[in-house]
């Protein structure tokens, strides 16, 4: 499992181990933990798990090599701005699942599975989905880089100049 972002109390990373250490658990011991980010503000979670690997800088290509070696993305963040692991994860062929907060669930668009924040069950229970159905893993696969083929350079210029248009017209 991956998760990826600053470590920080808003993003979910206690919900992540306490779900991987359930999954550990009941069935799926040799199931590991990579987290890429730096410590942020707050109270840093226990990290130190042997089935943890903690990288805290991580430069563009070797995370490229986590998301495209992860069984899944897991962010159950509390709140996000925007959620670029999310589109990173897709681009990547990383199938994801994240929160019901935030701009999460627009970010994902439908190509990743939602739990509510703070919910380790359910988000063991996904994860667990997940480790058992090469299909499902597939299609949010397929599902995930057409999602974030919509966020692109292009599209984003696209619709700034769409709202300048708008925003023009509105003024004269």
């Amino acid at each position: 499992m991956l998760f990826v972002g600053t470590v920080e109390p808003r993003k979910g990373l206690d919900t992540v181990l306490d779900a991987v250490a359930a999954l550990r658990a009941s069935g799926h011991p040799e199931l590991s933990l990579a987290v890429a980010g730096a410590a942020g503000w707050g109270e840093l979670p226990d990290l130190e798990q042997p089935w943890v690997d903690w990288r805290r800088g991580v430069d563009d290509a070797s995370l490229a090599t986590l998301y495209r070696g992860a069984v899944a993305l897991a962010l159950p963040s509390r709140y996000e701005g925007f959620g670029m692991p999310v589109v990173e994860a897709m681009a990547h062929g990383c199938p994801v699942v994240t929160s019901t907060a935030a701009c999460l669930p627009e970010v994902a668009g439908g190509a990743a599975v939602l739990v509510p924040p703070d919910d380790v069950d359910a988000l063991a229970a996904a994860l667990a989905a997940l480790l058992g159905d090469d299909a499902r893993r597939a299609a949010l696969t397929a599902s995930g880089r057409k999602r974030a083929a919509a966020f692109s350079w292009r599209a984003s210029a696209e619709a700034h100049m769409v709202a300048y248009r708008h925003a023009r017209e509105r003024a004269a």
